[in-house]
């Protein structure tokens, strides 16, 4: 279960959230990791080195790209990861993980 946003009146602590570029992120949280599993609907996700949380997620995107990927990709494996991006990308989405059980 988990709470998510595209509206970019929502931000982390941090002022980080949808518009947000990445390289504007990086500077608050640090090296951006990119990563989607074609198991897992090719979702893209970006990671930093410093945070925010475990729980929160964030979903990227460029225009440039037809696919809409925001990292750069050599070949592709069901699991692909780069650290290489659009200097158009974007956060898209905040994703909060939520407890479950509560």
């Amino acid at each position: 279960e988990f709470l998510a946003t595209e509206n970019a009146d929502f931000r982390t602590a941090e002022g980080v959230g949808p518009g947000v570029s990445i390289a504007d992120a990086a500077l608050i949280y640090g090296d951006p990791f990119f990563s989607y599993n074609t198991s897992n609907e090719s979702r893209e996700y970006v990671e930093f080195d410093l945070g925010p949380a475990e729980n929160v997620g964030f979903r990227p995107r460029s225009a440039s790209s037809p696919d809409g990927f925001a990292g750069i990709y050599v070949g592709q494996d069901e699991f692909n990861e780069t650290e290489d991006y659009r200097g158009d990308a974007k956060i898209a989405r905040v994703e909060v993980l939520t407890p479950r059980g509560r």
